[in-house]
């Protein structure tokens, strides 16, 4: 048996007693302090061996295990967007810093290139193919432009395009199966939702969706035996739910406000509802295709907690996933608690 304490101190902790175990939770700091230890069995004719080796070097340092370090400009923005070099094969890596650059990065953490931006971006990175020559081309929003950025770093065209309003959040793309276009949804400061094709132009036979208030999240679009659905949330959590044209899809019958941090789901679980989600109090929300809203309680949640719905345990049954602040709770279809976790600080990014 072998370990590096550094590394290995819960483990330690769970393979002795309760006593020990104790112990050695108490003296993390000072069992750090050893480089490693293995502990062996052997046995030669009648004679049997333990040999146990404990290497005290409180100057140890271990090796860095990181293939590539790569310094940019500014800060990093964002979660860095993995993409596949054509050429090679190999995942290269797209990033944002808070001076407005956009960089792409090689599998050996060498930048490729470096383009200046006007403004932060809004939204995730498309791969798409605009001229369906084989060539991808990255796609994205910023509050003010829609970029369209060549795999060599240049601008294509005419963009940056600029909004005929501000963008209040990221776009969400579309592939329209028909003429295999690529459609975009944003919601612009005016409070209206819009259908762009990939030249910010707005698409005919859009109805355009109205908010009461300003749409801060992406719109998220499901497929349910072959219907559409997109999902408008407000900034109060107000829904609207629409089909590819933006006409009403879903007429709720009684309104909620969705978290903030939570996404629609199909569900899986049962026949309460087509589509599950989360609202302001952590409940979670069944939505039916007439529109009629029903909740369940699985335990008590801010109003900034995220939701995941997945099977976590894989037993082909999906879980309910909560994190909150800084604890975790994952919990089966029957509201049995299946794992808790706290975490020191505050959880404030969606977990994957």
């Amino acid at each position: 048996f072998y370990c590096n304490t550094r590394r290995s101190v819960q483990t330690i902790s769970e393979f002795v007693g309760a006593d020990l175990s104790k112990a050695v939770k108490e003296n993390s700091a000072v069992i750090r302090t050893f480089e490693g230890i293995a502990v062996q069995f052997s046995y030669t004719a009648d004679m049997f061996y333990t040999s146990i080796y404990l290497r005290y070097n409180p100057l140890y340092e271990e090796e860095k295990l990181e293939g590539w370090i790569t310094e940019i400009s500014g800060n990093v923005i964002g979660r860095p967007f993995l993409t596949r070099n054509e050429e090679t094969g190999k995942l290269n890596v797209v990033v944002f810093d808070d001076l407005n650059n956009i960089y792409l990065i090689d599998h050996f953490g060498k930048i490729t290139w470096k383009t200046p931006l006007i403004d932060l971006p809004l939204s995730q990175i498309y791969v798409v193919d605009n001229f369906r020559d084989g060539k991808k081309q990255f796609l994205f929003n910023t509050g003010s432009y829609l970029y369209l950025i060549d795999r060599s770093g240049n601008y294509v065209g005419d963009y940056p395009i600029k909004f005929m309003a501000e963008a209040t959040c990221g776009i969400e793309m579309l592939e329209n199966e028909d003429d295999q276009d690529y459609r975009l949804l944003v919601a612009l400061s005016d409070n209206r939702v819009y259908n762009l094709d990939i030249n910010a132009k707005a698409t005919a036979g859009w109805q355009k969706v109205s908010t009461a208030q300003p749409v801060k999240v992406p719109v998220q679009h499901l497929q349910n035996n072959d219907k559409d659905y997109i999902f408008i949330t407000d900034e109060n959590g107000g829904v609207t739910i629409v089909n590819r044209k933006g006409e009403p899809r879903i007429n709720l019958k009684k309104g909620f406000r969705k978290a903030k941090n939570s996404e629609f789901y199909i569900n899986q679980t049962n026949s309460k509802g087509t589509f599950i989600t989360t609202d302001t109090d952590g409940k979670l929300v069944y939505v039916t295709e007439n529109g009629k809203v029903d909740r369940a309680d699985f335990g008590d949640y801010s109003s900034e907690h995220f939701f995941l719905y997945e099977d976590i345990t894989k037993d082909d049954s999906r879980d309910f996933i909560f994190v909150d602040q800084n604890k975790l709770h994952v919990l089966d279809r029957m509201k049995e608690p299946l794992l808790e976790f706290q975490f020191p600080e505050k959880i404030t990014v969606q977990p994957v």
